[in-house]
């Protein structure tokens, strides 16, 4: 009896203990949250840091791997002779064609790199082959000059009939803000410079890893379908499955309407600036264009190389011209066309592709707004399920969305997989 009552004395004991200990740990943590994020953010960021050449691997691959399936298919896919057979592969004859396909996709990618890169240089050289900065100088100290006594004129004036006004003094403390903002801007991107030797470390070591994440893309296949079914059961693995499956869909959706939005922009503005017969027109464009892979700031990233011309070229009036009329085009083009590309390709209505940019750009800031469509998207593939999940469970039918045309479309690619 006396070692029964020791027993439960003892268990009491150890309980109280751990709820003591459970407590002071709670409150040390609440006591020094501030030294707890710290050290929890310093320890994933270091994590991250280290894993950093694995994650552009991963990004890498997973951007390369449509390119490399297309070229592996078309590669096995090759007819010869006067049957025109198809080839049938080997093992080993697989792996080969495999490598080949990465190596074109590889190529492909890095040739597209190299093209736009020589091209900026062609477009600078050509420019900036006769560019006098004295005489730049000259031209802009002469244009501030006089639009100062322009002002200055408008001051007195006003003062004539009676109107108190500093006009002037204002124009001087905008000149200086504006060029406080670029002299933070020029020191923001020559300390961008410093981290230039490790990022392009790490996007080489990345290749490396996405280059042997698609070689053996099955074996890794394997490993993440293993990992399911020892952790779940086969219907919430399937069920994972699908849900991957779908979320993979609108990922490669995006990406794919989001080349085509930019590609179409990109000539958009080429044509645009062909029109009024502006140097390196189509460069220019094409520059404007794909830095609209970031939203609403891209715009205004675009139209630099062009501004800049424009300065040397023609002065600070065609420069001004030139922005404008860039800006112009382009936010006539976002606003009528970019929505209903890219809410197609994610299957969702260019009213809530919208919706989640602002959202999203409002929480996030630039990191929201790149993101926001196909974080829109992958939430539209929980909404759409859990709405399948609740009409059959309670029987009720629910109004069609879809537009006649999209219900033709939709007709016509079934009947085509049939």
């Amino acid at each position: 009896m006396k070692r029964e009552l020791d027993k439960a004395y003892m268990k009491k004991i150890k309980y109280i203990t751990i709820c003591f200990v459970i407590l002071y740990g709670i409150y040390a943590t609440v006591s020094n949250l501030a030294i707890v994020v710290d050290t929890v953010t310093g320890f994933f960021a270091r994590i991250l840091s280290m894993l950093s050449p694995l994650i552009y691997g991963i990004i890498i691959a997973y951007l390369l791997f449509p390119l490399v399936r297309f070229f592996e298919h078309q590669i096995g896919h090759i007819r010869f002779g006067k049957k025109k057979e198809v080839i049938t592969f080997s093992p080993e004859k697989k792996k080969i064609t495999r490598l080949i396909s990465i190596f074109l996709a590889t190529s492909v990618v890095i040739s597209a790199v190299t093209f736009l890169c020589y091209s900026t240089f062609v477009m600078v050289g050509g420019t900036f082959g006769n560019f006098s900065l004295e005489e730049l100088t000259k031209n802009l100290s002469s244009y501030f000059t006089d639009f100062s006594r322009q002002v200055e004129s408008i001051d007195g004036m006003l003062e004539e009939y009676g109107i108190s006004t500093t006009m002037a003094e204002q124009f001087g403390g905008i000149t200086s803000t504006v060029t406080g903002a670029l002299q933070g801007i020029l020191n923001s991107i020559i300390n961008s410079f410093a981290g230039i030797g490790q990022v392009l470390g790490n996007i080489f070591f990345g290749m490396v890893f996405a280059g042997s994440i698609l070689f053996n893309q099955e074996y890794f296949a394997k490993i993440g379908d293993n990992l399911l079914r020892l952790s779940v059961k086969d219907k919430t693995r399937k069920s994972i499955k699908d849900i991957a499956m779908d979320i993979n869909d609108v990922i490669l959706g995006f990406i794919r309407g989001k080349i085509l939005d930019l590609t179409l922009l990109s000539i958009f503005t080429s044509l645009t600036l062909i029109a009024i017969d502006f140097d390196f027109a189509i460069l220019n464009g094409l520059f404007a264009g794909y830095t609209n892979i970031i939203p609403y700031l891209g715009t205004w990233i675009g139209i630099i190389p062009a501004v800049i011309i424009g300065l040397v070229t023609g002065g600070v009036k065609e420069a001004i011209f030139v922005g404008i009329y860039i800006v112009a085009v382009q936010q006539v083009y976002i606003v009528v066309v970019s929505p209903k590309i890219q809410g197609k390709s994610i299957g969702i209505h260019p009213f809530f592709t919208l919706l989640a940019v602002v959202i999203l750009g409002s929480i996030k800031g630039l990191t929201g707004m790149i993101f926001a469509i196909p974080i829109a998207g992958i939430i539209n593939v929980f909404i759409k399920r859990w709405v399948a999940y609740r009409k059959e469970s309670l029987g009720v039918e629910l109004n069609d969305l879809r537009t006649p045309r999209q219900i033709k479309e939709e007709e016509k690619e079934r009947k085509k997989n049939v």
